[in-house]
């Protein structure tokens, strides 16, 4: 078929045709631009996903930084060499019970954890799990308990009480080292709610969660059921609260 030929047979199709035509090659051109939308996707999704890595690098970095600014600041109240084995055996057997046995993994000590959440309230599970994880590579499962526990919120109202060692000030009004095993126990079960278990208003509750605690001890072999049967009878010994003196009155003025 010669050029003249095609010439004149492009000249007498329809405008119908024509229009058709165009719609199909409009059609491939879609086509075409639309197979590049899923990998957009795929790029963009790659990308958040660097960029959350870089986050949580970030955010590692940033609490091993405050843990060592600490660790080498203020002496901690509370050494674990510094008092009796009871605290922290009494303080894993309620939270932690793995903390020094369990296999290096990808989440963590469940201890750990809970420390990272006082640096970093809001942050996500997997952000505090890779904290945990690069927090225990750098120090030792000992100094990330004594952190803790000399961290600690353990209430106080208008004035937060922070540590054991402050709160055995606050509702003993003696100093740790002088603390009864039982009491001991009272402050490890005010760990999981300062508020709603303060022995002071809530006599029952604390007295109850103080037994729960004895009986973690119990079950991980820290006490035997005679001794947890004997602590579990004590009552509370804790101080009342000193209620706020009274503002001074002003006399009436003399006329």
């Amino acid at each position: 078929m010669g050029e003249h030929t095609i010439r004149e047979i492009l000249r007498r199709r329809s405008p119908e045709t024509q229009r058709a035509m165009q719609r199909r090659r409009e059609l491939a051109g879609g086509k075409d631009g639309n197979s590049l939308a899923p990998k957009l996707v795929i790029l963009a999704v790659l990308l958040a996903i660097v960029g959350y890595a870089g986050y949580l690098g970030w955010m590692a970095h940033q609490v091993g930084q405050r843990f060592a600014a600490e660790k080498a600041g203020a002496a901690r109240e509370l050494t674990l060499t510094g008092t009796t084995e009871f605290l922290p055996n009494t303080l894993l057997a309620k939270f932690d019970p793995a903390f020094y046995t369990q296999t290096k993994g990808l989440n963590g000590a469940a201890l750990t954890r809970r420390l990272l959440r006082l640096y970093e309230p809001d942050a996500s599970g997997l952000a505090l799990r890779v904290m945990s994880v690069s927090l225990e590579a750098q120090y030792a499962k000992t100094d990330i308990l004594e952190a803790y526990i000399n961290a600690v919120p353990m209430g106080g109202g208008p004035t937060p009480v922070k540590g054991l060692a402050a709160a055995s000030q606050y509702y003993f009004r003696r100093p740790f080292a002088q603390l009864a095993p039982q009491d001991i126990a009272l402050l490890v079960a005010l760990i999981q709610d300062p508020a709603g278990l303060d022995p002071r208003a809530e006599p029952a509750k604390a007295t109850d969660a103080r037994n729960t605690v004895l009986q973690a001890d119990l079950q991980q072999n820290v006490l035997s059921q005679a001794q947890v049967d004997s602590l579990s009878k004590t009552p509370l010994d804790v101080v009342p609260l000193v209620a706020p003196a009274p503002a001074p009155q002003t006399p009436p003025a003399k006329h």
